[in-house]
């Protein structure tokens, strides 16, 4: 276990500040430390002979060795000595996000300003400081950013507290968290505005590439994680005795994984070998033909998806545009949330960049699924065809799947997907930006192209209703979208469908499953 898990978030949380104790450029100093690897598996002593651009360089007695202070801590008299300097804004949560979108968003932040962006590392690997200078360089401060990587509940923990600017998070805040936050003044947390939603991402079933096994039922993932599967032979694989990977309890990840997968049943981790970050989970399933683990998706790094087949028989593989859609049952948002009575202009500028079409290049880059505007021709969409058809057994419900299937081949479906609340008309906060883009993306579309704006619903209620109900909500994304769209989308040919509860794309008996169902697709043709 490391050292990390024996720390509860709200004393992680206490140790933040609104300064960092920065390293000097290079510091040579010759004196004795010990270096001690994040997840305490190794330790390394010699005299630090310098430290500079993020890496501590010791004489050992097996000789020199230069080592990323991001992934070890420092003990001992020769430790570099510190100065302190002040920030302007603090970031704090998930490392996935810390560690892995973070230092890129803020890169490409300052080079949307023009500015040149600095990293400097903390004696804490988990802190780091982004300093933007104006004009490339040449100019005047503009901001400094310190970045703390430890786990989403420490980044709520620390808004709450005044210890943050902004909270990054791989889960929706709890609602718990955002009545705490509510009551000390932050606002509503999960209003517009102050809930981001910053870049997309899934969690891969990640295993090693020799292993057989090509898909996965959520049911047996519980079950292993649970204990009641223990040889990948139960499941077709080969006859090994499956070792579990995954990370810490406190962690984004896995509360992530334990509602979606686990759903609250009993785990016993003490056989488990437990993860610090995405990248040594990736190194660890690569290393180890037994294993099975949960990555995100920046972080494949060779090992083997898994395809994901939900309690109800739904199959799901692991792709962006399955991601974007909200259709892979694994997929998250990444959020980022800020307090209604701490928001300056920088924090919203930053935010606005955040989200915007500009941020998308290096959200990409870092691995992570950015929020532009994809799509995919439905002529190639087997599984859902088939499980479509297969689903309905009434014959006034079949004919009507028949002609939407028939539909389907001729459209292609766009990754915009507007999601509802339940017996609700009001739609989610991430619609917004999907409606920004959507409209952006259609106004390049030639003339004469064709929208269908195409409604389900969960099922939940009569058919007949629900068939009404996904007509009405698919009529009001299309008002929505032309309202929006002014005299931009005169050229394009909009129409309205619904098709109520046939084709889900997640089983009705979850309140999660149901969320995901209550949606209005874009299907376009031209």
């Amino acid at each position: 276990m490391n050292c990390k898990s024996f720390l509860t978030q709200a004393a992680i949380a206490v140790s933040l500040s609104s300064s960092i104790t920065a390293f000097t450029a290079s510091t040579v100093l010759a004196e004795p430390v010990t270096l001690t690897a994040n997840d305490g598996s190794s330790k390394l002593s010699g005299d630090l002979v310098e430290f500079k651009d993020g890496f501590y360089v010791i004489k050992t007695t097996l000789g020199q060795m230069r080592m990323s202070a991001a992934r070890v801590s420092c003990e001992g008299a020769g430790c570099p000595q510190v100065e302190v300097g002040n920030v302007d804004m603090r970031i704090v949560g998930s490392n996935t996000i810390g560690e892995g979108l973070m230092p890129l968003l803020i890169s490409g932040y300052a080079n949307f300003l023009e500015a040149e962006s600095e990293a400097e590392t903390s004696n804490d690997p988990a802190q780091v400081v982004y300093r933007l200078t104006g004009d490339g360089g040449f100019g005047d401060p503009i901001g400094a950013y310190l970045v703390t990587s430890k786990t989403s509940g420490v980044g709520f923990s620390a808004l709450l507290n005044d210890d943050a600017e902004v909270a990054v998070s791989t889960r929706r805040i709890y609602p718990d968290e955002a009545r705490a936050l509510k009551k000390a003044g932050g606002g509503n947390m999960v209003s517009f505005g102050q809930e981001n939603v910053i870049a997309a991402d899934g969690l891969l079933i990640a295993v090693h590439p020799s292993n057989p096994v090509g898909e996965i039922s959520i049911e047996n993932l519980a079950k292993i994680y649970t204990g009641q599967i223990d040889n990948w032979s139960q499941i077709g694989g080969p006859d090994l005795a499956i070792n579990i990977y995954s990370y810490g309890q406190d962690t984004g990840s896995w509360k992530f994984f334990d509602e979606r997968v686990v759903k609250g049943g009993s785990v016993n981790s003490s056989g488990w070998t437990t993860e610090e970050a995405d990248e040594d989970m990736a190194r660890s399933v690569n290393a180890d033909v037994a294993s099975i683990g949960y990555l995100g998706f920046a972080f494949q790094r060779g090992t083997k998806a898994l395809d994901v087949i939900s309690s109800c028989g739904i199959k799901s593989s692991p792709s962006t545009f399955s991601t974007k859609t909200e259709d892979y049952p694994l997929g998250r948002r990444i959020y980022a949330y800020n307090r209604a009575d701490n928001t300056t202009e920088d924090l919203a500028k930053l935010m606005e960049y955040a989200t915007s079409s500009e941020a998308d290049g290096v959200i990409l880059k870092s691995g992570f699924i950015d929020l532009s505007v994809a799509r995919a021709a439905q002529s190639n969409a087997e599984d859902r065809m088939r499980t479509a058809l297969n689903d309905v057994d009434d014959p006034f419900e079949f004919k009507l799947m028949r002609n939407m299937v028939l539909e389907m081949v001729e459209w292609d479906r766009l990754s915009s997907t507007f999601r509802f609340g339940a017996g609700s008309s009001r739609l989610d906060n991430k619609a917004e930006l999907d409606m920004r883009r959507l409209v952006d993306y259609l106004a390049t579309q030639p003339a004469g192209t064709q929208v269908s704006t195409v409604g389900f619903t969960d099922s939940t209620g009569a058919f007949s209703s629900n068939q009404s109900l996904s007509e009405g909500r698919a009529n009001q994304v299309l008002v929505a979208i032309q309202e929006r769209a002014g005299d931009r989308l005169s050229h394009i040919e909009f129409i309205a469908q619904g098709y109520g509860e046939l084709s889900p794309v997640a089983c009705n008996t979850s309140a999660e499953g149901m969320r995901l169902n209550r949606r209005v697709e874009i299907w376009v043709r031209n």
